[in-house]
Parts: structure tokens; sequence; C-alpha cells
């Protein structure tokens, strides 16, 4: 920020939100519990998150399925699951996900902006 350079609007209303919450909040006493953590429920959360985030940093540099890597890995979970399934089901599933990504996809032009919303300003009404 430069020298002298006032805060924007969204950084005042922020910090005016923040002062108001604070009054309004620092005289009440919540009690408190001290509770036993589920050490094994964190540890099964932890191992999931990491191995998540391990397999899509995996899955990102090996470029999916054109890696082999990701193919030989992926095939015995594949087998073992096709063969007690459905077919027609899942393929019905897989077109009807494939029709809903499409449709929505259908919607999105290169025009789409989905930060701002416009609002009316005075000059942009008119009079009654």
């Amino acid at each position: 920020m430069r020298r002298g350079a006032q805060p924007d609007h969204a950084a005042r209303r922020g910090l005016f939100a923040a002062a108001v919450t604070w009054a309004i909040y620092r005289d009440r006493k919540t009690p408190t519990r001290k509770l036993s953590i589920d050490m094994v429920g964190l540890a099964s959360l932890v191992t999931w998150v990491a191995s998540l985030q391990i397999m899509l940093d995996k899955g990102k540099n090996l470029d999916w399925f054109s890696s082999p890597v990701f193919t030989v890995l992926m095939a015995p979970v594949v087998g073992k699951i096709l063969p007690k399934s459905e077919l027609r089901v899942l393929a019905t599933l897989s077109f009807l996900g494939f029709a809903a990504v499409y449709f929505m996809r259908s919607h999105y032009t290169t025009g789409v902006d989905t930060y701002t919303r416009r609002t009316s300003r005075s000059h942009d009404r008119t009079p009654d």
C-alpha cells in the first residue's frame, strides 16, 4: 500500500464488523468443558487427508489417466468393483452424470462473471 493511501472500503467494513462483534460479545461468558479427544478418529482423519493430498498431487504430476502408474494402481480397484456391479446401472449413472455436467457447462460463456454483482445506483434508476 502506498504511503498515505487509505484502506479500501471492504477493509474498513471488516474492521467495523469485528469491532461491533467484539463490543457485543466481550462480556458474554461461555461455560467450557474439557472433553477427551477421539484419538482413533483424529488419526484416521489425518491419514485420510494426507492420502487425499498425496493422491491429488501425484495425479496432477503424472497427468492422471495417461500415466501408466495411475493405470496400474487403479486396475485392481476397477477389477474388484466391476464384476460385482450391474453394468447397465453403471452405464446409466455415467450417462446421467455426463448429461448433468454437459447441461451445466452449456450455460457457461466466456462473459460469465460470478464474482461481481451489478448493483443499482441512483443514476441508474428511473424517476417515479
